[in-house]
């Protein structure tokens, strides 16, 4: 065997200690190009390392995290499918990770491997994570929040929506990258295919780094079943399931999972916090913030970097398990209650929402604080919401205040979970169209409505996949909106063959079958008399957690 060929399947480690190891084996084949649609044609063949290499690998990955003074685990996919959460790049057949069935992937726990990289960081072994997934899953384990750099966007950030493939990426978690680029000395590269995209360079600087002579890093490790580009410049390349290194590793490093596993620090009792920021949102450790996070309370992002910057909002309401919802300008997302632990510390460099009118005061200020705020009861909520006019139907409000966790996949604009009497939280179709007039103008024309309304239609499908997951869908602008909308364009997920579907009425509908949920990108065209054909930009995030003609809804606003 060449040393070149044996750099693919081992790394630099091959012109050493690595030079007579067998090659991995491969264990699941497949025709299939990993990610066709990255450019990406490297077949999704699936290897595994024989034991003993093995052992002999992760002796020397443990050597060089304990050498390391800054290191950046760098992470894609891969790392969260045995959760549930589908990849892209599995093609195989019989690939040898499953993960169990969720209703959302936003339903997702942490793996083995993620609890593994807290504890590393708890053991100052591993020192920040720059993040391509968007599933909050470090933060669930317990990595703390402001070092994690999630710069693909993340479902559980108001402040940070996910970024289109073509999309730009956050200019504030852009800078934060060059700076973890540079101060990294090993990169820990876990479960991504490496396909070109900017964000890279993470694993590309230190390889490149550690490639001279003398050294000036100690290089990647990179831990995949998949062969990636980046393979013979590792310092030392795994061929494994993640789960499976990582308890070798800790074996091998002498530390100890404990019972249970680990999670995120729960938040203080109630919804209002006392947070070390300033009126702009910004650190300062001269001044207090109440935060104010009741039900029906205004929301703002006060980013400057973030693409709904100074959009309002309010709280819609909470998760089982904690987490808020948000509805802002229309759009609901999630706030990981791991955001607002890491505020209360004055750990981030910008809250992700604030109230609009923020009560600040300096921390020599002689008032006595606020009282402590009462736990609502659920009726209390019930009421809240009907002052909110949320809904008529208070059996309707107390459905939708049972979020389950489950309910955080409608969590981008969807419809709350739906009542016993089988009618939506929504308003009927009448009432909605009441609510949304703004009023004729004075010469009598049509009145307008508030909101461009947005409906997802899903039903499951038979298939022969190993776990039934197909589903069919479509996505449609609600009857009538012809009479303003000239043309729809939906940017679908490009591993789509068509990703970008412009279509013209009645209802502008596309029909698709798919098995995974991405958010799909909406640019409305109104006719050329409204608003002088203004081009209006939204999103949806597919959920096939109801089905129905009207599974889920998501209102863009005129």
């Amino acid at each position: 065997m060449s040393d070149a060929t044996a750099q693919h399947w081992h790394g630099l480690v091959a012109d050493t200690v690595g030079r007579e190891w067998p090659l991995p084996r491969c264990v699941a084949k497949s025709d299939k190009a990993n990610r066709a649609d990255q450019g990406n044609k490297t077949p999704a063949n699936e290897y595994m390392d024989e034991p003993a290499v093995l052992e002999a690998k992760v002796d020397i990955f443990a050597d060089l995290l304990r050498r390391s003074r800054s290191t950046c685990a760098y992470t894609g996919a891969g790392l969260s499918k045995a959760s549930g959460i589908p990849d892209y790049a599995s093609k195989a057949e019989k690939s040898v990770v499953a993960g169990p069935k969720i209703r959302s992937s936003l339903d997702a726990l942490p793996t083995y491997a993620h609890q593994c990289l807290v504890l590393l960081h708890q053991n100052n072994l591993m020192h920040s994570w720059v993040q391509q997934n968007h599933d909050g899953l470090p933060q669930k384990a317990g990595f703390p929040q402001e070092h994690v750099n999630e710069i693909h966007g993340a479902w559980f950030d108001p402040s940070n929506p996910v970024v289109q493939f073509d999309g730009s990426l956050r200019h504030d978690l852009f800078q934060w990258m060059l700076e973890q680029e540079k101060a990294t000395d090993l990169c820990l590269c876990l479960g991504t295919s490496l396909s070109g995209m900017n964000a890279d360079r993470m694993v590309e600087t230190p390889a490149r780094r550690a490639a001279k002579s003398p050294p000036g890093a100690l290089g990647s490790v990179i831990i995949n079943l998949q062969k990636t580009r980046l393979d013979a410049k590792s310092t030392v390349r795994i061929w494994g399931k993640l789960d499976d290194v990582f308890q070798l590793l800790l074996r091998k490093l002498s530390l100890a999972m404990p019972h249970g596993g680990l999670a995120a620090r729960p938040l203080p009792p109630g919804d209002i916090f006392v947070v070390p920021y300033n009126v702009a949102g910004e650190p300062d450790s001269r001044v207090e913030m109440r935060l104010n996070l009741s039900l029906g309370t205004a929301i703002t992002v006060p980013n400057s970097h973030a693409v709904n910057f100074q959009q309002i909002g309010r709280v819609a309401g909470k998760s089982s398990d904690g987490n808020y919802i948000v509805d802002i300008d229309g759009v609901r997302r999630a706030l990981g209650t791991w955001m607002i632990d890491a505020a209360i510390r004055g750990a981030l460099p910008q809250l992700p929402i604030m109230n609009p009118k923020p009560s600040v005061r300096t921390k020599d200020d002689d008032r006595p604080p606020p009282p402590p705020q009462p736990q609502m009861t659920e009726d209390d909520m019930t009421r809240k919401l009907q002052e909110m006019e949320i809904t008529k139907d208070a059996g309707a409000a107390r459905s939708a205040l049972r979020l389950s966790q489950g309910d955080l996949g409608k969590a981008t604009g969807l419809l709350l979970e739906k009542p016993d009497d089988g009618e939506d939280v929504e308003m009927s179709d009448a009432e909605s169209e009441d609510a949304e007039v703004q009023g004729a103008d004075a010469q009598g024309a049509s009145p307008l409505p508030e909101f461009i309304e947005v409906i997802q239609g899903h039903k499951r499908v038979a298939s022969n996949d190993e776990d039934g997951n197909q589903h069919e869908w479509s996505l449609r602008l609600r009857e009538g909106a012809q009479q303003i909308v000239q043309e729809v364009l939906w940017r679908l997920h490009p591993t789509f063959r068509k990703p970008d579907v412009k279509v013209k009425g009645p209802t502008f509908q596309i029909d698709r079958i798919g098995w995974g949920v991405f958010e799909v990108g909406i640019m409305v065209k109104l006719q050329p008399h409204i608003l002088g054909g203004k081009v209006l930009e939204g999103s949806h995030m597919l959920t096939f957690e109801r089905e129905g003609d009207r599974a889920a809804v998501t209102r863009i606003r005129l």
